[in-house]
C-alpha cells in the first residue's frame, strides 16, 4: 500500500511538471483559427528605426546640416556650453601635456551620436581647437579617467 501511495505521488508529478513544462513552451498554432481574432490586430507596427541598409559612417549624411552656429547665440555658446556642464553632459576641461582634454560626465552617454557629434562640434566652433597647434582634443570618461575618443578636424571619434 505504501509502495502504491509513492508509485501514485511520483506520477501525478511527472504528469503536473510534464505539463507545466509543456504549457510554457511557445509553439506556433497548427492553423489560423488557433489565434483569437484580436490576436491580429495592430500587427503593421513598425517602429522608428534609421535604415539598417545606410553604412555607419554615412547614417547622417542624408540629415539636414547643422551648424554649431545654432547653437551659439548671442554670447557665442558659453550659455549653451555651460548648461552641458549643469546637465553632467560635460565634467570638466583641462589641458594634459599640452593636449587639450574634455572630461563627459554620464549622460554624455546617453545622448545619440549625433547629439555626441553636436556637442563636439560646439566645442569646437567656442575654443577653435581644430585650428590650434594640437589639432584635436582628447574625449575622456570622468569617472574612470579612460580615453573614450577625441575630436580633430574629421570630427568626433569614438572608440
Amino acid at each position: 500500500m505504501r509502495w502504491a501511495m509513492i508509485f501514485m505521488i511520483a506520477i501525478i508529478s511527472f504528469v503536473v511538471a510534464g505539463g507545466v513544462v509543456k504549457t510554457a513552451e511557445a509553439k506556433p498554432k497548427p492553423w489560423i483559427l488557433g489565434w483569437w481574432p484580436s490576436h491580429w490586430d495592430g500587427l503593421d507596427f513598425a517602429p522608428y528605426l534609421e535604415d539598417p541598409s545606410i553604412p555607419h559612417d554615412r547614417q547622417w549624411d542624408f540629415k539636414p546640416r547643422w551648424n554649431a552656429k545654432e547653437w551659439m547665440g548671442v554670447d557665442g555658446g558659453q550659455t549653451t556650453i555651460q548648461k552641458f556642464f549643469e546637465a553632467d553632459i560635460l565634467r570638466e576641461r583641462d589641458m594634459e601635456d599640452g593636449i587639450p582634454v574634455l572630461r563627459v560626465g554620464p549622460n554624455f552617454y546617453k545622448l545619440s551620436g549625433y547629439d555626441k557629434r553636436r556637442v563636439t562640434d560646439l566645442l569646437d566652433a567656442v575654443h577653435k581647437v581644430t585650428k590650434s597647434q594640437a589639432g584635436y582634443f582628447q574625449i575622456k570618461d570622468d569617472r574612470n579617467d579612460a580615453l573614450i575618443g577625441y575630436y580633430d578636424r574629421h570630427g568626433l571619434r569614438l572608440r
